[in-house]
Order: structure tokens, then sequence, then C-alpha cells
């Protein structure tokens, strides 16, 4: 049975250059018929999951609705799915949208961690990206979190930034450490096509650092953050011991979960499914008692295998070896010498994982893992 929830919140406060995800600017009365409908595809699937061991409210910027709205969610999903003694319950925010008084009720709901979209804390980082919030919101938020009981706050970071240099990434992560937060996300700016960040790169308005200054932050938030004990668990993720996100393993694990809300995915008995990306069809489907999916894909043995290798390849620990169909294994192995001797992968006894430069370069080492199954295993 499935164990793991994702509701997806698509409001924001505005739009962020950067952002491809589905989202929408926050209008009240919108928020509040989406909730209803939200609560009505839970009880449309309310035999899809059951003894949830964690629960995400991802966004969007979940944070907007009041703390009633997520107080009446997380009822729901108590009275449709049970919650397990000890589940992560997981919400984002965005630091303008945190008060005390939303803290507080976000506790009372039952919500035990929160993410915080930080970014940067260079006002002027923030400015480029097109974020609604400052420095000292940033750390209002986390203070909030904090002072209203909040144990397990994580802070997402974002290097490669416009504008931004070796110093200026230093100095975020040494703020952001100082705040002392169990879990720290630190992603590489990635210019999706169809952003205006991507528009401005095209067009040469915008410059962002050069390949080798990338590495070069990459590397020293690894050394930084391990030296004030943080574990570096999955690619872009680091957390004190005992405090990594479950919820995102059961991903990279490849574990089933029921996403809920517009633009959602799921994956249940080996099917990959989609919400609709559109909040009026949304809201019609669900009116109509219908679950509101757009499309699904049978997920075959031979593409688990490439799921298990893309997705497994994310976190530091690899994979063991012996997960692969015994006709892949002596091949990649053997496919996989060259990349040893290029120091992007170890393969050591049962386990392969890649190194810290591989890390670096994940999307093309994956890329070349996942070419060498096309010999053993059959074409999509």
């Amino acid at each position: 049975m499935v164990r793991s929830l994702y509701i997806h919140i698509p409001f924001c406060i505005r739009k962020c250059s950067y952002c491809d995800f589905y989202s929408l600017p926050f209008d009240s009365s919108l928020a509040e018929g989406y909730s209803r409908a939200l609560i009505r595809e839970m009880e449309l699937r309310s035999g899809e999951a059951s003894d949830l061991a964690t629960v995400y409210l991802g966004g969007g910027t979940p944070t907007m609705l009041s703390a009633g709205r997520i107080r009446d969610l997380m009822e729901s999903i108590r009275e449709r799915f049970s919650l397990t003694p000890g589940a992560e319950v997981t919400i984002e925010a965005n630091p303008r949208t945190l008060s005390p008084e939303k803290a507080e009720g976000l506790l009372e709901a039952g919500i035990n961690r929160i993410s915080i979209g930080v970014q940067s804390f260079n006002d002027a980082e923030l400015l480029a990206l097109g974020r609604s919030h400052n420095t000292g919101d940033a750390l209002r938020a986390v203070e909030i979190a904090q002072k209203s009981g909040f144990t397990a706050i994580s802070l997402d970071l974002m290097y490669g930034l416009p504008g931004q240099g070796m110093p200026e990434w230093e100095q975020s992560l040494a703020v952001a450490l100082e705040l002392g937060p169990v879990h720290i996300s630190a992603y590489e700016l990635t210019p999706e096509e169809g952003t205006p960040l991507h528009a401005g790169l095209s067009r040469g308005e915008i410059t962002i650092p050069g390949e080798e200054t990338i590495e070069e932050m990459y590397h020293r938030t690894i050394d930084m953050l391990a030296a004030r004990g943080y574990r570096h668990y999955e690619i872009s993720n680091f957390a004190l011991p005992g405090h990594e996100c479950r919820h995102n393993l059961n991903y990279w694990e490849r574990g089933e979960y029921l996403g809920v809300g517009a633009g959602a995915h799921s994956f249940i008995d080996g099917v990959r499914m989609e919400n609709v990306r559109d909040l009026e069809a949304y809201l019609n489907a669900v009116g109509n008692g219908a679950v509101p999916r757009c499309g699904e894909m049978a997920i075959s043995a031979d593409e688990a295998v490439r799921e298990l290798l893309f997705l497994g390849l994310r976190k530091t620990e690899g994979i063991a070896m012996n997960l692969l169909p015994r006709e892949l294994r002596g091949g990649m192995e053997k496919a996989m010498e060259e990349l040893v001797l290029h120091g992007l992968v170890s393969l050591t006894g049962d386990r392969l994982r890649l190194t810290r430069r591989g890390l670096l370069l994940s999307n093309s080492v994956i890329v070349r893992a996942l070419l060498c199954t096309d010999n053993f295993l059959p074409s999509q």
C-alpha cells in the first residue's frame, strides 16, 4: 500500500524568473475553491494510500494558504488515509508568508517539518531571481519557525546565480550554517527553457558563473557543510544525521507515492500517473466526481531498471549492482571501467556510486550509464 502523499499547492506571491513549475498568482477565492477540490480528490482516491509515513505539501507556495485551510487539509489526510506515529509531514514556505501565528497554526495542524525557500542571503541575488523576499525576511522566517517550536527546519539555497561569485556563495552558506537548520538543500541554478531567466541569458542580458566557478562552488559547499557535521546524502541535499528528507528518499528509491492537486504526479503499482496541469480543468474534473488524471504510463521491467539507475545514482550511497538484471550486470561493470579511470564513478564490491566529481557531472555520467543499458535491454 502507498504510504507517501504529495499535495501540490500552485499559488505563489509571484512567479520567479527561473521557475518552470505549475504555479499561479494567489487569489483568495480560487484558493478556497482549490482547497475544497483537494479534499474532494482525497475522498475520490482514499483507497489508493493508507498509514502514511510521509506527507509533503509543495508548490508553488503552500504557506500562501491560511493556517485554517492547511488544518482542514491535514484533517482530511488523517480521515482519508491516516498517519503513522512519527510520520514526516513537510511544508514548503516562502519567507514572506511566515508569521508567528501562521507557524504556530502549522504546528497545531500537524506539520512537523518546514522547508524555507531562502535561495540566497544576498539581496542583489534575490532581486536577480525575481524573489519576493529579501534577506531580512529570510532571517525573520527562520527565527519565527524556531521560536514557534519547529525543530526540523530545512533551508533551500541556490548557487550559480547572476552576479554571484565565490565570496557571495560562501557568505550565504555561512549565514545558513549559523542559523543551524537540520537540513540544507543546495541547488545549481538551471536555466529552464521558457522561463524569463533562460530568455535573458539567450539575449545576453544576463550572465551566470562559468563551469569552473560552478565546480568550485559545489566542492566548497560539500566541504563547508561536512565540516559542520552535515551528511551529503544526495546530489543537492545535506542533513545532520537522522534528518534526511524521508519523503524525497522515497522518490529516489522508486517508492510508491500518491500525488494530489493540479499537475501532481503519482507512482502506484508500477504505473506513473499525472494530473491535469490546469487549474480550471482540475476543478471541473474533481467537481464532476472524476479523478483529474490526464495521462499514465505503465513502467516495464526494463524501464524500471533505467529508473533505478537515474534515480538511485542521485544518492551518494549509489546502488547495489545485484539489483540489476544478471544480463546487464557484467556489461555495466565493463562499461563503467572508463568512468572509473576518469574518476567519475567508483565500483567497490557490489556498490556503484558517483564520486565527488561525478556528482557534479551527474547528468552526463548517468546518461552514459543509461546508454549502456541500450546494449542489453530493449529500446523504450
